[in-house]
């Protein structure tokens, strides 16, 4: 039976008005940490090494949402290295997370991928062009404008550079977006309401999610997201109801047991290439391996692990880090840089493997 959309659905998440149920919230519980908003030292390098990539157009696939089961996690990392052409540009994305962003510079970005217990979010980083003025014609102020640019990197007609990635937001979903006290203020457009066939309630309830990350990332703290439509309360959002603000999830963490920040997809590598990104809570140890197209590892090793507050990572993140891989010598071509995790989950007494990987072009 199809969603109510005068009826708030059971599960709306952080919904102040209507909190989500064990039952539901279990669709997001993931034993990993959640990633925080900002990547000083990511923004840093990516200031330092400002080099944008091309990507070719990416299609907007939903991703069909398993029942997920808990786990902590081992992390591996691959990179594969090749020619990437298209036409949003990507910069280097590094290491850990940050200050606000700023309109037409580089934002941090959520999107949904598989992982061994189901789908979560991974952030990717990203160039955007800077927000003049809304659909309605109005012009918004430069923290609205950049919150409005970060989000419009969620819609299809843009999406993630990694393939792995997809966004559960239609075209052109974002209308405008306004940084009151206390909360973002989303408008959309009216397809963003509906849930999109082949979408899961649990995979709408990532949706949700996907607008919140991205938005604290924008501006650089956590707040809610409020969702309206022509400038009303939104009856449903995703074909989910949404009768109040949603917050991030902070029960469970919905986001990537190991995530990669550092290269970014379709990175141009130099004489050396350094890895970097978060990982749970309870990840232990970080192994990473550069591969060939053909899948034969010219390099390999285990990553530091930073605890929270250590080498640019924020108080809420632990990360990761590789020494300098030589890359001097290597054949040009595509390489994949993989990062991998294995543990035992929380929910079973089998280990499950995470990983998180890059496509790098040696020139």
């Amino acid at each position: 039976m199809p969603d109510r959309p005068d009826q708030p659905e059971a599960g709306d998440p952080r919904s102040r008005e209507a909190p989500a149920p064990d039952e539901l919230r279990s669709t997001l519980h993931h034993a990993a940490a959640g990633l925080a908003p900002g990547d000083r030292l990511g923004d840093v390098r990516r200031r330092i090494r400002a080099r944008a990539t091309t990507r070719a157009p990416r299609r907007w696939l939903p991703v069909a949402v398993g029942a997920a089961v808990a786990t902590a996690a081992v992390v591996v990392a691959a990179v594969t290295v090749g020619q990437v052409t298209g036409a949003a540009s990507r910069p280097p994305a590094a290491g850990r997370t940050p200050t606000a962003a700023t309109a037409g510079g580089p934002v941090a970005l959520y999107f949904v991928a598989e992982t061994a217990t189901g789908p979560r979010l991974f952030r990717e980083f990203a160039t955007l062009p800077g927000v003049v003025s809304t659909p309605d014609g109005a012009t918004p102020s430069a923290t609205d404008a950049t919150v409005l640019a970060a989000l419009g990197g969620l819609a299809a007609d843009r999406g993630p550079a990694d393939p792995d990635y997809r966004t559960l937001w239609p075209a052109g979903a974002f209308t405008a977006a306004a940084v009151r006290t206390g909360q973002v203020v989303v408008d959309l457009a009216p397809a963003a309401l509906r849930r999109p066939p082949g979408v899961s309630r649990g995979e709408a309830l990532l949706g949700l999610q996907q607008v919140v990350y991205t938005a604290e990332a924008a501006i650089g703290r956590a707040v809610p997201v409020r969702f309206t439509v022509g400038g009303e309360p939104a009856p449903t959002v995703l074909g989910l109801g949404t009768r109040g603000t949603v917050d991030r999830d902070r029960q469970y963490a919905v986001t990537a047991v190991v995530n990669i920040s550092d290269p970014a997809e379709g990175q141009r590598g130099g004489d050396t290439l350094t890895g970097g990104g978060t990982i749970g809570e309870y990840v232990p140890a970080v192994r990473w391996t550069l591969t060939t197209a053909g899948g034969r590892v010219v390099e390999q090793g285990r990553a530091r692990i930073l605890a929270a507050g250590e080498g640019g990572t924020t108080e809420h993140a632990r990360g990761w880090e590789t020494p300098p891989i030589d890359l001097a010598g290597l054949p040009a071509g595509e390489y994949t840089f993989t990062a991998l995790v294995r543990s035992v989950g929380q929910g079973s007494g089998a280990p499950a493997t995470f990983t998180d990987d890059r496509t790098v072009v040696v020139p």
